[in-house]
């Protein structure tokens, strides 16, 4: 979209959208007139307002160009006339542009010039909710996927609140139900409480149960690692509203199959109440991550192995094995001629205190490989650049040097 500046006085500014509404409305609007009175009797406030109740009739006219100089020029005068202005604006302005997806890449297009108008959290925040949402129910996917990723970026410059964001990726959770990268924002959302979010909404009935559903569809959904909803404040609070989530969900995390059938055969009522997770679910996806815990602590694993820890016939160990490498969390080749499964990679489930020492310990060794390698670099400079100064200095005859 085409940037407008218009450096008029506001009345004249405001005279001259007017008559662009006009303009595209045809000769059968007359805001234009309506606009001059009020402001004859220095009645700009009332003559804002009009436009803005009025803005629909823009659409009317075939012309992009005339109908994007409207929307710049309105929130050029509408910057000029500061905050409280572009509030009221706000909502009218939003209608609108997004209750048609009619001509749906010039409103995009609009809606984006409008989001970058103004610098600050709120006016940002409500026009990225916008967007978002406009692009869904345009079915403009091709640009939810860069939308979602410049949410922290947004955040990080608008110094958003911590509750601002978990505003916004609780809107984008409700909107994109099945969305691949709904997983993701899921997560983040989890990890906006901390302790004093637990105290003040553990009386809260619906945010709890927000909290466990979201909890469920993580579990429901594609994932295989499950530590950094486990150890985040939002999943401790299951240990008061939900135990047997929360048990259920450090087997996830950490845990083989049996302790699983364990879990099942104890908390029996917990998949019979529950509408999002089955058993036969639940223990699908642990026999993958049983067998990717043997694949992380072992890179040759006996077929027998594998069948007794999944609690599974051998013959069905190599469909195991393939399902696992499918995901993407596990790296392997099958020796069929031996019966073992060969591991070149495999996630990493959990990290302890022990890995992360062992990782502290690593980047150390690392950081000082790289600093001798330096020095040696740099005293094997400085003994060519001294023989260099050595040749090049004037000798007696005798070939001595002077």
């Amino acid at each position: 979209m085409s940037v407008y500046i218009d450096l008029a006085p506001s009345h004249e500014q405001l005279a001259e959208i007017a008559q662009l509404i006009d303009t595209c409305g045809g000769k059968d609007s007359k805001i234009g007139v309506s606009c001059q009175k009020l402001l004859g009797q220095t009645r700009e406030k009332e003559a804002i307002h009009l436009i803005l109740n009025n803005m629909d009739t823009v659409w009317i006219n075939d012309n992009d160009k005339d109908v994007e100089c409207f929307f710049a020029l309105l929130m050029s005068l509408l910057v000029r006339s500061g905050h409280e202005r572009l509030e009221e604006a706000k909502e009218p302005l939003t209608t609108t542009l997004a209750q048609s997806t009619d001509r749906a890449p010039l409103r995009l297009s609009i809606l984006s010039y409008i989001y970058n108008s103004y610098n600050s959290p709120e006016w940002r925040i409500h026009w990225f909710k916008a967007i978002l949402k406009f692009c869904l129910i345009s079915n403009q996917y091709v640009a939810v996927p860069s939308l979602i990723e410049q949410m922290d970026r947004l955040f990080c410059e608008t110094s958003a609140t911590t509750q601002q964001q978990r505003d916004v990726y609780f809107f984008v959770m409700q909107l994109s139900d099945g969305s691949p990268y709904l997983s993701n924002i899921r997560l983040k959302w989890l990890q906006t409480f901390d302790d004093e979010d637990l105290n003040s909404i553990r009386q809260n009935a619906e945010v709890c149960d927000i909290i466990q559903r979201a909890v469920l569809a993580h579990i429901a959904d594609t994932n295989y690692l499950f530590e950094p909803v486990y150890i985040c404040n939002a999943a401790r609070l299951l240990q008061i509203v939900n135990p047997p989530l929360y048990e259920l969900l450090g087997i996830l995390t950490n845990a083989t199959v049996t302790e699983f059938e364990t879990f099942a055969e104890v908390q029996k009522n917990f998949f019979q109440n529950n509408e999002i997770l089955s058993k036969d679910f639940v223990l699908h996806k642990m026999r993958i991550l049983t067998l990717l815990s043997l694949a992380y602590t072992s890179d040759c694993i006996p077929y027998h192995a594998i069948s007794e820890s999944l609690h599974v016939p051998v013959e069905d160990v190599e469909s195991w094995i393939l399902e696992t490498v499918n995901t993407g969390i596990l790296n392997a080749k099958i020796d069929q001629e031996n019966q073992v499964l060969l591991v070149s990679y495999a996630l990493q489930r959990e990290i302890q205190i022990a890995h992360w020492q062992s990782l502290k310990d690593k980047l150390i060794m690392w950081k000082e490989n790289i600093q001798s390698m330096a020095r040696v670099v740099k005293n094997a400079r400085m003994q060519k650049c001294s023989g260099q100064q050595d040749g090049l200095m004037p000798q007696q005859d005798g070939g001595q040097v002077l």
